[in-house]
């Protein structure tokens, strides 16, 4: 069966690999390029967070899209969108412009990622959710990982962009040419907020937490390694074994909170996750860093599929939908707020500020999470890993 509705949806696998491939390319490369411009720390966490806010906007607005066109040709519009502004970079190196620029591409891209969750979500029944979710996982972690790595070769900016762009494009081309069913076009509706009460305090906060510290990393490490004295190649070998790390703790988090509950899973994460941040204060030799970074990814990564997990145990079952959203919505948040702050903070500590950032964060997530009640296991809802922001288009209440 699973092995059926994976073949049956290869597709768009191909085409998730090569989005995702090319957007590691265009998110990782920012901080790098935009030092090389003589950016300011701030402005270079000023062009990240206009990323994250077009991200955030996207949670709210472009199911109005796909309710008008369906999720194929969203595809191919939003596709088309991160080619077009990703190739805008190679034009105008203008801070301002890479603000609007940013903007767009991460309005798109999150586009891009909530059709295919819908899309996942739509054709996997209960019985093989999780597994095909697995899937989507390794294939998100594997093509980012080899995106990142790829930037780490030296190219220019020109090249940079260029490889991006081709991959961007070519996402396109698995779905227009081969026949796949797409999803019901979900039903039109006013756009709203998500309501902010409906989820409970504790997955709401590390909801918050995780985007903060997840985004942070991918887009502002960049600058901590190069005020570290390393260089792109470096970079991305930092990069990629956190991501590694991630994709490691979401293959046991899952058993592990269920056995013991969302709050001393959070709790864990987030400690080992502090005590890993307090000592990358001390460590400046590479292969430390590596090995550190593996393990803040191995735990800082699994803090948005707990916050969901939690919601989720505390939520009726009429309650999912906007659970999610506001999850989502919160995550998105701190994806927005976080580089402005890091920028800063390495402005005024240098690479310290990057570290800083992180122990402060995670320090007041384990305080925040010490004390709140656990959810007794009877009440516990199913975990399901989520490597990016689980929204289904597809569902009417949406």
């Amino acid at each position: 069966m699973i092995l059926k509705t994976v073949y049956s949806m290869r597709s768009l696998f191909f085409s998730m690999a090569f989005l995702f491939m090319g957007n590691a390319i265009l998110v990782s490369s920012a901080a790098i390029l935009l030092d090389k411009m003589g950016a300011s720390d701030f402005q270079i966490g000023l062009v990240a967070t206009s990323y994250y806010l077009g991200g955030m906007i996207s949670t709210i607005t472009s199911h109005k899209v796909v309710s008008h066109v369906g999720h194929i040709r969203s595809f191919a519009i939003f596709s088309s969108l991160l080619a077009l502004f990703g190739l805008m970079h190679m034009v105008f190196e203008n801070i301002i412009a890479w603000i609007f620029f940013r903007f767009v591409l991460g309005y798109s891209y999150y586009s891009l990622l909530m059709i295919i969750e819908s899309w996942l979500n739509t054709r996997a029944t209960n019985k093989i959710r999780s597994r095909i979710l697995s899937v989507y996982e390794a294939v998100f972690y594997f093509s980012f990982g080899l995106g990142v790595l790829i930037f780490g070769l030296g190219f220019d900016s020109s090249k940079t962009f260029s490889i991006s762009l081709s991959f961007l494009m070519f996402c396109v081309i698995p779905i227009s040419l081969i026949r796949v069913k797409e999803p019901k076009l979900p039903e039109k509706m006013k756009i709203s907020f998500p309501n902010v009460f409906s989820t409970s305090y504790l997955a709401f906060f590390t909801a918050i937490v995780a985007g903060m510290l997840i985004n942070a990393y991918s887009s502002m490490s960049g600058v901590y390694m190069l005020k570290l004295g390393y260089g792109e190649e470096e970079f991305s070998y930092f990069l990629t074994i956190a991501l590694f790390g991630g994709f490691v703790g979401q293959s046991f988090i899952g058993g592990f909170s269920d056995k013991f509950g969302r709050k001393i899973a959070i709790l864990s994460t987030s400690a080992m996750a502090l005590c890993v941040s307090i000592c990358m204060l001390f460590v400046t030799k590479l292969y430390l860093l590596y090995a550190l970074s593996f393990f803040v990814g191995m735990n800082v990564f699994c803090l948005y599929a707990l916050a969901l997990a939690r919601a989720n145990d505390q939520a009726h079952s009429s309650q999912i939908v906007e659970v999610a959203r506001t999850v989502l919505f919160a995550y998105s948040l701190g994806s927005v707020i976080a580089p402005m702050i890091v920028g800063q903070s390495m402005q005024w500590f240098g690479a310290l500020g990057f570290v800083w950032f992180y122990v402060i964060s995670l320090a007041c997530l384990v305080v925040f999470a010490s004390f709140r009640p656990i959810i007794p296991a009877s009440k516990r809802k199913d975990f399901e890993k989520q490597p990016g922001t689980i929204v289904n288009l597809s569902d009417d209440k949406l």
